[in-house]
């Protein structure tokens, strides 16, 4: 999931973040001094952010699995998980809406993955009792 998070970033995300940095540059009253290692150090700190994010229904399979988490309680806080979704894409992105729509819309799809997981291992334990 980490991976697949960081290629999301490499082909998806970053070439609109970039894009926007880029758009910005190109004005009269703007001009960038990016040094590799400022470029290197943002590059970097997205793909650790999308690979972190992405482990999103990894992390929740596991609380489920040791009875911490329940796919009720994530149901009850869905509308409260997609404001903060968009937060969180807000504080990653640059001030760039079309940038944070695209982070913001694959942190609601794995949320409701980690919904569909946890009520998964859920049935499977039920099962699993049930049979003992």
């Amino acid at each position: 999931c980490f991976a697949l998070g960081v290629a999301f970033a490499h082909k998806i995300s970053m070439p609109f973040m970039l894009g926007f940095l880029y758009k910005i540059n190109g004005t009269d009253y703007i001009t960038s001094s990016i040094s590799i290692e400022s470029y290197l150090s943002f590059v970097l700190m997205v793909y650790i952010i999308f690979g972190i994010v992405f482990e999103m229904p990894v992390v929740s399979a596991i609380l489920t699995k040791f009875g911490l988490l329940k796919s009720a309680w994530l149901k009850k806080g869905r509308s409260f998980a997609i404001v903060l979704c968009f937060i969180v894409a807000a504080l990653i992105t640059p001030p760039d809406i079309i940038s944070q729509i695209m982070v913001a819309i694959p942190m609601m799809i794995l949320y409701q993955l980690s919904i569909i997981i946890c009520r998964v291992i859920e049935k499977f334990n039920r099962k699993k009792e049930d049979e003992e």
